[in-house]
Parts: C-alpha cells; sequence; structure tokens
C-alpha cells in the first residue's frame, strides 16, 4: 500500500502532463482545421472569380443589379443567375499563373489550356489536393488532372511556412459609368454593363431536358416558360426547319413555343449531329440580354409495338423486325412475366422485369418499348439460346437496361448472363443501344463446349459499366477450340465507373485454343480499362481484323504493358488497323498487337499515344458513362445521339 501511495504524487503529474499535450493537440487540430477552411475557402474565391470573367467575356448577359461588400461584388445577372467576384485577400495560397490571351483563350503558366471565349468556352475549375499541389479540372470539377509547371513537375499550393500571399485575381474593380469595370493582373479591362429591368431567362424545360440540352420528338411541338424584361424581345431558331413563338408577356413571363423539324421514325442510335442552339434575345435601349438553350431533334416513339402492330418494318441496327417477318408480338408490363416461347417481346418501362424463364430460345427478341426511356430488365436467371434444331438461330435484345448482377446458378451464387445450349454455332445474336452492367468477376457469356459458339456476335452502341479493380471478361471460353464467324464491338462505352479506379484485368474475348474468323472493332471508348500482358483479345487464330478509331483512356499507372490483339498460334492477318489513340500510358507501353506492331499485318498502323487529354473541353462524366471528346479527337470513339 505504502508502495502505491507513493506512486500517486508521480501519476498525477503523469496525467497532468497528458492533458497539457491533449490541449496542445487540441490547439494545433483547431489550428489545422483553421488553415484547411482558409485554403478552401481561398480555393473557392477562385473559381468564383474565373466563373466571374468567363460570364464577363461571354456577354451576352448584362448585370440586372449587384451589391459590393468588403471588396467581394454580388451580381444579380439578366438570366436572374448570381454570381460573385472578390479583387482579393490575403492568403497561404501561392496562385497559378491564369491569364487570358488575345485570341480568347485561357492560358496557365504559359500554357494555352482551352478557349475562354464564344460558343466552345470552358472556365477551369481549380482544386488543392490532399498533399498540397494544384488540380484543374476541365469538366465541371467530376475529374482533376495535376497543374505541371514548364518542367513537367507538379505546381505547390502553399508557401513553406507562414507567410501570407495574395491571392488577388483582379488587379481592379469597380463601377464607372453604369459599367462593371475589371481588370485582371496582366493588365487586361473588361466590362459589363448595368442595366436595370432588362432579363432573358430560358426556364429549364420539364421535360426532355437532361444534361443541358432539350430532346424534342421530330414534328413534335413542346413549350416552356421564359421570363422577359426589355423593350423588345425575339427568338431566333435553327436552321433545318425548327419554328418558335413567344407569346404575350405578362407580369415578366411569357410561354416559348417549339417545334421540332419533321423526319421519318426510326429505331436508331445515330451518330449525326443533329443538335444545336435557339436564342432568346431582349434589348432595354443600346442594351441586349441573351439566353440560349440547346435543341435536339431526336425520334421519339411512345410505342414500338403499335408501330409493329400495324405492319411498320422496325430497322434496328440494321435488321429489319417486322410482324410478317416474326408474327404477332407480346407486350410485357409487369415484372414477373412468364417468357416461355420464341417471339418478339416489347418490355414496358418504368418496370424491371425479372428474366426467370428456362427455355432454350431458338428466336428472341427483346425491345424496349418506348424510345426516350430504355426498359429495365433485371434477370436472376440466364438467357439460354439453342438453334440446334433450325440452325437459324435469332437473339436480340435492344434499347434495354440490362443489370445481370443477380444472375445466379442453381447453388444462389452469382454467374453470367448468356448460355449457349445448343451444339452448333448460334446463328446470330446483338445487343444494341443497350446499357449493361455485370456481376464482378463474372464475363457476360461463358462457353467451354468446343461444339458450341456464334457465327455472328454482335455489340453495338452499347455501354458496359464495370466498377471494382478485379477480373471482367466479356466473352470467356476456357478452354474451348471453338471456331466463331464474326465478332462485331461498334460504337460501344466500356469503363470503370469508380473514379481513378482501374479494372487491370479486362478482355473483350478469352479464348486461347480458340478461333475468330472476323473481328470489327470500330469507334469504341475504353475508359481505365486494362489488361495486363494477355490483351483485349486473347485467341489462338484471328483471320481478319478490322480495327479503327478506337480511344483507350486512363487516368491512373498501369500495372503492365497493355494491348488490343494477342494471338498464339499464327501472325494475325487483316484489312484495316489505323487511327487509334491511346491517353496516358506513363511507362508501359499500348500496342495494338502483342510484341509490336511487327506481329500485326502489312499496312497495320500501331495505336498513336497523345499529349493532349482527348476529353479536355469534351465531356467526361463517370456517373452516367458519357465521354465526348473535344474537337480535336471528335471522330476517336464511340458517339451517340
Amino acid at each position: 500500500m505504502k508502495k502505491l501511495k507513493s506512486l500517486l504524487p508521480f501519476l498525477l503529474m503523469l496525467f497532468a502532463l497528458v492533458g497539457c499535450k491533449t490541449d496542445d493537440l487540441e490547439k494545433d487540430i483547431d489550428s489545422l482545421k483553421d488553415r484547411v477552411t482558409s485554403l478552401e475557402a481561398q480555393v473557392s474565391l477562385l473559381n468564383d472569380n474565373l466563373n466571374a470573367i468567363r460570364v464577363i467575356l461571354d456577354g451576352s448577359k448584362t448585370i440586372s443589379s449587384y451589391t459590393s461588400e468588403n471588396g467581394t461584388y454580388t451580381l444579380t445577372l439578366s438570366d436572374g443567375s448570381t454570381i460573385t467576384l472578390t479583387q482579393g485577400s490575403e492568403g497561404q495560397i501561392v496562385m497559378p499563373d491564369i491569364t487570358i490571351n488575345e485570341n480568347g483563350q485561357w492560358v496557365l503558366n504559359g500554357e494555352v489550356i482551352g478557349q475562354a471565349t464564344g460558343n466552345s468556352g470552358i472556365t477551369p475549375k481549380f482544386n488543392i489536393s490532399a498533399d498540397k499541389y494544384w488540380q484543374v479540372s476541365f469538366d465541371e470539377g467530376k475529374t482533376y488532372e495535376y497543374v505541371l509547371d514548364e518542367n513537367g513537375e507538379k505546381v505547390a499550393a502553399t508557401t513553406s511556412g507562414n507567410v501570407s500571399v495574395s491571392d488577388a485575381f483582379f488587379e481592379d474593380v469597380k463601377v464607372e459609368n453604369d459599367m462593371l469595370v475589371v481588370t485582371l493582373n496582366g493588365g487586361e479591362t473588361y466590362s459589363l454593363p448595368i442595366v436595370a429591368n432588362l432579363k432573358a431567362n430560358i426556364v429549364d424545360p420539364a421535360e426532355g431536358f437532361k444534361n443541358g440540352v432539350w430532346t424534342i420528338g421530330y414534328g413534335e411541338t413542346v413549350t416552356t416558360e421564359v421570363e422577359i424584361s426589355g423593350d423588345n424581345y425575339f427568338v431566333t431558331v435553327p436552321a433545318g426547319g425548327w419554328t418558335a413563338t413567344l407569346s404575350e408577356v405578362k407580369e415578366g413571363k411569357a410561354t416559348l413555343t417549339v417545334t421540332a423539324p419533321a423526319q421519318a421514325s426510326t429505331l436508331s442510335r445515330a451518330t449525326a449531329d443533329n443538335s444545336t442552339e435557339l436564342v432568346l434575345q431582349v434589348n432595354k435601349g443600346i442594351n441586349w440580354a441573351i439566353d440560349k438553350i440547346k435543341v435536339e431533334a431526336k425520334t421519339v416513339i411512345a410505342s414500338y409495338k403499335a408501330l409493329y402492330d400495324v405492319g411498320q418494318t422496325l430497322n434496328i441496327g440494321g435488321l429489319e423486325i417486322s410482324k410478317e417477318k416474326y408474327g404477332e408480338a407480346t407486350i410485357v408490363n409487369t415484372e414477373d412475366f412468364d417468357f416461355k416461347t420464341n417471339g418478339v417481346y416489347f418490355i414496358e418501362p418504368g418496370i424491371s422485369v425479372n428474366w426467370q424463364s428456362a427455355t432454350n430460345f431458338d428466336k428472341l427478341i427483346l425491345i424496349g418499348n418506348n424510345s426516350s426511356e430504355k426498359s429495365v430488365l433485371a434477370p436472376t436467371k440466364q438467357i439460354k439460346l439453342s438453334d440446334a434444331d433450325s440452325g437459324d438461330g435469332m437473339l436480340l435484345c435492344a434499347n434495354l437496361k440490362i443489370d445481370a448482377t443477380k444472375v445466379t446458378n442453381n447453388d444462389g451464387g452469382s454467374t453470367y448472363l448468356l448460355a449457349q445450349n445448343g451444339n452448333t454455332a448460334y446463328k446470330y445474336a446483338k445487343f444494341y443501344n443497350c446499357d449493361i452492367t455485370t456481376p464482378a468477376s463474372q464475363p457476360l457469356t461463358y462457353i467451354s463446349t468446343s461444339t458450341r459458339s456464334f457465327e455472328t456476335l454482335s455489340f453495338e452502341n452499347c455501354i458496359f459499366d464495370y466498377s471494382g479493380t478485379g477480373q471482367q471478361y466479356l466473352i470467356s471460353l476456357g478452354s474451348s477450340t471453338a471456331t466463331y464467324g464474326t465478332l462485331i464491338f461498334k460504337n460501344n462505352v466500356f469503363y470503370n465507373k469508380e473514379a481513378s479506379s482501374l479494372i487491370p484485368k479486362f478482355k473483350l474475348f478469352n479464348g486461347t485454343k480458340a478461333t475468330i474468323n472476323k473481328l470489327e472493332l470500330e469507334h469504341n471508348t475504353f475508359v481505365n480499362m486494362a489488361c495486363e500482358t494477355t490483351f483485349f483479345v486473347y485467341v489462338s487464330k484471328l483471320t481478319d481484323i478490322v480495327a479503327q478509331y478506337n480511344l483507350f483512356y486512363t487516368d491512373v499507372d498501369l500495372p503492365n504493358a497493355c494491348g488490343v490483339f494477342r494471338v498464339i498460334d499464327t501472325p494475325a492477318t487483316g484489312s484495316v488497323c489505323d487511327n487509334n489513340i491511346v491517353y496516358r500510358n506513363d511507362a508501359y507501353n499500348w500496342q495494338m498487337f502483342y510484341g509490336g506492331i511487327k506481329n500485326g499485318f502489312e499496312g497495320a498502323v500501331e495505336v498513336e499515344r497523345v499529349e493532349e487529354n482527348p476529353f479536355t473541353g469534351g465531356t467526361f462524366d463517370l456517373s452516367i458513362g458519357t465521354f465526348v471528346p473535344n474537337a480535336t479527337y471528335a471522330e476517336y470513339g464511340a458517339k451517340f445521339e
């Protein structure tokens, strides 16, 4: 007991010291939080200022009203939106050197990074990484890349100590003669009129408006509200058959009525660009306010079955589907519909259909019934095929969202979606205009029996949504020695939905003992899909290759060399291999053929590495699988309406 008492003063002192250390630690944490908050505020200020100068440069809006407090201007624009700009403050960030040159382009650290003015103008958005380096985004913050200096080194965002540096973006901001006048640090001066009661605003339409585009069916008439204040107003429509009218303005509001050009209907996902801008203009005196909305004419069909029933032939990816050829069709409007027999099925949108059929289908045609919304097929059992009796099999899946993640085998474990159960080559199978999700580490189809294959297997205008970092094969054969006739991959997107994450073991075709007579690989986009050293197509024999305008992209380091074709037994032969590009392959090379272009065929051209991010100034959206290259690389990769 005496020993315990003698320890008490020491323990009390120790607890006191620990208390002091804890207080100091809490202060350090609070200080760190304050510093991080300050950095975030300064980065936000920079992005607000860049947005403000972009609006001023655009010149299509005026300022309806403004307030100013402590060097920050809050501007209400003629379309009703609000922006802020701040002349400057003191902080701990070292501003990136960003200016606008005489051609209206953003210049970052001496390098042109994009257009600042005009219809193609973008607004870069900055961020500070966890390791305190500058990052920049060209897609409104969906993805970021490091800012590099002239030596290719990352640019630090903070000073080494507590030195305060100016984060001022503007040299001067003032209101003069009903104009907001701003002067950049480089000396360039820009202005924007301040005009009360001048407004032009097209309210986002309630229907058909998505990702900044108003989609209207060919020949259809639709409306939305506009807000107008001024002396005169009018609307300008695109060429090519568009019309638009404005109703009388009452209490600052009017109805905009738009009619799209007429065009014949077809079930298609064409790649033609038939979208452009509709412009609302309002003036007050010499000043004009302008608002724009991008419009798109497109086939919008409420019921493909109705067209089918009256005898119209549907053209689906080059296939003609008609009542005369395939007989009466069935509408699917319940989740647990029982698919028992061959035939044509039109699946209604708004439900998730659970495929549970045990039938081996010789003729199976599944079509989403509404062109403006894909129907959902969520199988819990495999889709089984066999044309052993007829030798003339047909599978078509079109306009569907196929969720194959719930497909199970008899033991309850996950398994592949498509089963070929005949003992011959199934005649024809096609997936067209489908969004497809498969379970982790499961192929879409697995065929190990050497007597089973496809004469034609086609994937066109589809989006394949993968996630994670595991093995993902599309077609897997095991040790099969089967011969496949024609495999077609045209205008598809294959992507890893997880940001800055890589699928390291991906294959379109894995059959090291199999033969492919012809493989067409055209206008596909691959985002963060890698294949290590076995390549996307791993096959014993491949006798005819068409490979062109494919785009390969990664924003993370590759684990090994990657490429497209690895042919084991004999050299590959083909007719076209050209105009394929890859972005960011880092230390490892992408190759069209394993071992280099020397293992290709005469006239084949190696995949080209590009230094510029092909999506800078385009669209890169992992959340919806939309990847549109900029104008420089517009001919590469998949293109959808």
